[in-house]
């Protein structure tokens, strides 16, 4: 299981210092006690970088359903959508949601995305 602490440091510094956070699947939190992948998720929502992001997305694959909660009400926070995820749902159901969230993402990285558009069943937390 990998230093908590230690990668907490790291991601932070790289936020900091401008170099790109790894994936916690990368970085080797799905080994990781859940309360420190969503310690993960609070960390990731504070960096607004698309890579803070990914990271998110990646996180609502989590085996632990508060782990997922917590990252899709953080995305939700963030970009005001949830492509009809829901974090309790059978995995293939989030699967295709997460496939709408990396395609969303792929679109704000390339400027396409202008205004939040909204999927069947998907709602607009804070709005």
């Amino acid at each position: 299981m990998p230093d908590v602490r230690a990668v907490l440091i790291l991601l932070t510094a790289a936020f900091f210092f401008g170099c790109a956070a790894q994936s916690p699947r990368a970085a080797g939190f799905l080994e990781a006690d859940p309360v420190a992948r969503a310690a993960l998720v609070r960390k990731l929502a504070t960096s607004g970088s698309p890579e803070g992001l990914k990271g998110l997305i990646d996180l609502l694959d989590d085996p632990d359903v508060v782990v997922r909660w917590e990252a899709i009400r953080a995305l939700k926070r963030l970009e005001g959508r949830d492509f009809g995820y829901g974090p309790a749902a059978e995995r293939g159901a989030r699967l295709d949601a997460m496939e709408r969230w990396k395609e969303y993402l792929r679109e704000r990285r390339l400027g396409l995305e202008t205004k939040p558009a909204q999927t069947p069943g998907e709602s607009h937390v804070g709005r």
